[in-house]
């Protein structure tokens, strides 16, 4: 999983979209720079997003840490560079959290400080327990 984690994040437009969509489950739910962390449900959706011009163009991340907080979602951190809606480009320290179902990657957010994205790991535990 933590392979497929980094090969979703660390795409290039040049990869085939075909390799991605099969990483991504069906009922996915994702929150992405690449779509200016706005909601993406579903897997055509997701994919589309990382095809559709301008941002898909800047997109690039490097992984440089990956972390397990429970037997279902990694902690990745790293650099990306992405576009704003301002017109302008990026390149900062990306938070991750990416939460598999059934070996396919399910529920992925991207945070801007790690506060934030530990901040919502507890909130989705406390959802699965309550």
């Amino acid at each position: 999983m933590e392979t497929a984690a980094r090969r979703f994040h660390e795409h290039q437009t040049q990869d085939p979209l075909s390799h991605l969509a099969d990483l991504v489950h069906d009922d996915a739910d994702m929150t992405l720079l690449i779509n200016h962390l706005q909601p993406l449900h579903g897997r055509q959706a997701i994919v589309a997003a990382l095809e559709r011009g301008r941002e898909a163009d800047y997109h690039r991340a490097h992984i440089e840490r990956i972390e397990w907080l429970d037997d279902n979602v990694l902690f990745l951190s790293g650099q990306a560079r992405y576009a704003h809606q301002d017109g302008g480009i990026a390149n900062s320290r990306i938070w991750w959290l990416d939460e598999f179902r059934d070996g396919r990657l399910w529920r992925v957010r991207a945070f801007m400080t790690e506060a934030e994205a530990r901040v919502a790991y507890d909130g989705w535990v406390k959802d699965a327990v309550g």
